[in-house]
């Protein structure tokens, strides 16, 4: 992307923002939470040069966090 100069979330480098916006943007479908018109980051554009090895992480990126979420949910539920 940076050789077509599509990469254009510089603002969200930091924190690590941006490694959310990108599994954001490749794992899930264009839909009314990845939105096409996204300002930010074009989730089309994202998609057309994302490998097949970015989408991998992105479902880990997204799995892991969500799994963390209902463990922590469970424990609390179940062991306090």
């Amino acid at each position: 992307m940076r050789d077509a100069e599509l990469n254009d979330v510089s603002q969200l480098d930091g924190p690590g923002w941006r490694v959310v916006w990108y599994a954001w943007a490749i794992f899930l479908p264009i839909c009314w939470c990845n939105n096409a018109s996204d300002p930010v980051l074009n989730p089309v554009n994202v998609k057309k040069f994302a490998t097949r090895k970015d989408w991998w992480l992105a479902a880990w990126f997204f799995l892991s966090g969500y799994m963390f979420i209902a463990l922590i949910i469970i424990d609390e539920i179940f062991w306090s």
